[in-house]
């Protein structure tokens, strides 16, 4: 309906429709289910309407859908990634330019793996919007601090992080700390990936739930459990994936291990918290855009 609703505001709408959709991905899983329903049906009307949209505009249509309709104050990687991405690549996405690089991802005898945890979430009912309340909290206080406007977490430094650590109020330290140490991980993926480094890959993962987990408390003991079980039983790294507070986690495995490793992992979830887990490989594949061309 808001994807509807955001055609309406574009122009006139000549004839009805039926539709049906059809999807493997799990609802509520931290997978961008919405975003990925959001592409896939703009991008049907776009041709069935004829309306003139390039691919970024599809994407910011997509992400006002998310916003004004659904409720949730989202960014846009998400539906970005739903529409540009490209097989056997990843994208490093400039939200401020919304401009993107592809990096390869040409990893030797690993497998990823997703680990859904049964745990349903839903973003518009979550921590979703405080914490980016509180991102922006941190934001007027630099601002305020360092007597600059138009200021961003990305524009901060750890070094000057560290200085005011002790005057910040230190839930806004926390969760600006997350941002920035976060923003620095994808930029050593982008070298650990250039030069594949799998074992680099996996640290980043693993680094990056702990932030997750400790500065910026979006994580839940099911998905602890998964990420630090996993590491047990001989995975390179793991994160939670999506907005948190349920959903899934990735894990970067050696291939070897994987018939073993989904077996322990869901036999000693299912002993602690009595869920089945749903697991399976994911490989990068090409978007909306290239799977319509397709």
């Amino acid at each position: 309906m808001g994807i509807l609703e955001e055609f309406r505001a574009l122009g006139e709408i000549p004839f009805g429709f039926e539709a049906a959709i059809v999807s493997d991905v799990p609802l509520g899983a931290g997978l961008s289910s919405s975003a990925s329903l959001e592409v896939a049906f703009a991008l049907g009307l776009k041709h069935l309407y004829g309306f003139e949209l390039d691919g970024l505009e599809l994407v910011k249509l997509c992400q006002r859908a998310e916003n004004n309709f659904v409720g949730v104050p989202c960014g846009i990687m998400d539906q970005y990634v739903s529409y540009f991405a490209q097989s056997s690549s990843a994208i490093f996405l400039d939200t401020l330019t919304l401009k993107y690089q592809l990096v390869p991802v040409n990893l030797k005898e690993v497998a990823f793996l997703i680990v859904d945890s049964g745990v349903r979430r839903s973003l518009s009912y979550t921590g979703y919007a405080q914490r980016r309340q509180e991102c922006e909290e941190a934001v007027k206080w630099f601002s305020k601090k360092l007597k600059k406007a138009d200021l961003s977490l990305r524009d901060l430094d750890l070094i000057s992080l560290e200085r005011v650590k002790d005057e910040m109020p230190k839930l806004l330290y926390y969760r600006a700390k997350h941002v920035v140490e976060e923003n620095l991980r994808v930029l050593d993926m982008i070298r650990a990936l250039e030069v594949s480094d799998a074992s680099a890959v996996g640290k980043l993962l693993t680094n990056s739930h702990v932030s997750l987990r400790d500065l910026f408390d979006v994580s839940i003991p099911e998905l602890d459990f998964l990420v630090e079980t996993g590491l047990q039983l001989g995975a390179l790294g793991a994160r939670l994936i999506g907005g948190g507070f349920g959903g899934s986690t990735l894990h970067l495995i050696p291939l070897q291990i994987k018939e073993r490793y989904v077996k322990s992992l869901s036999e000693t979830y299912y002993q602690k918290f009595g869920l089945q887990i749903n697991m399976f490989e994911v490989k990068p594949a090409g978007g909306a855009e290239a799977s319509f061309l397709d």
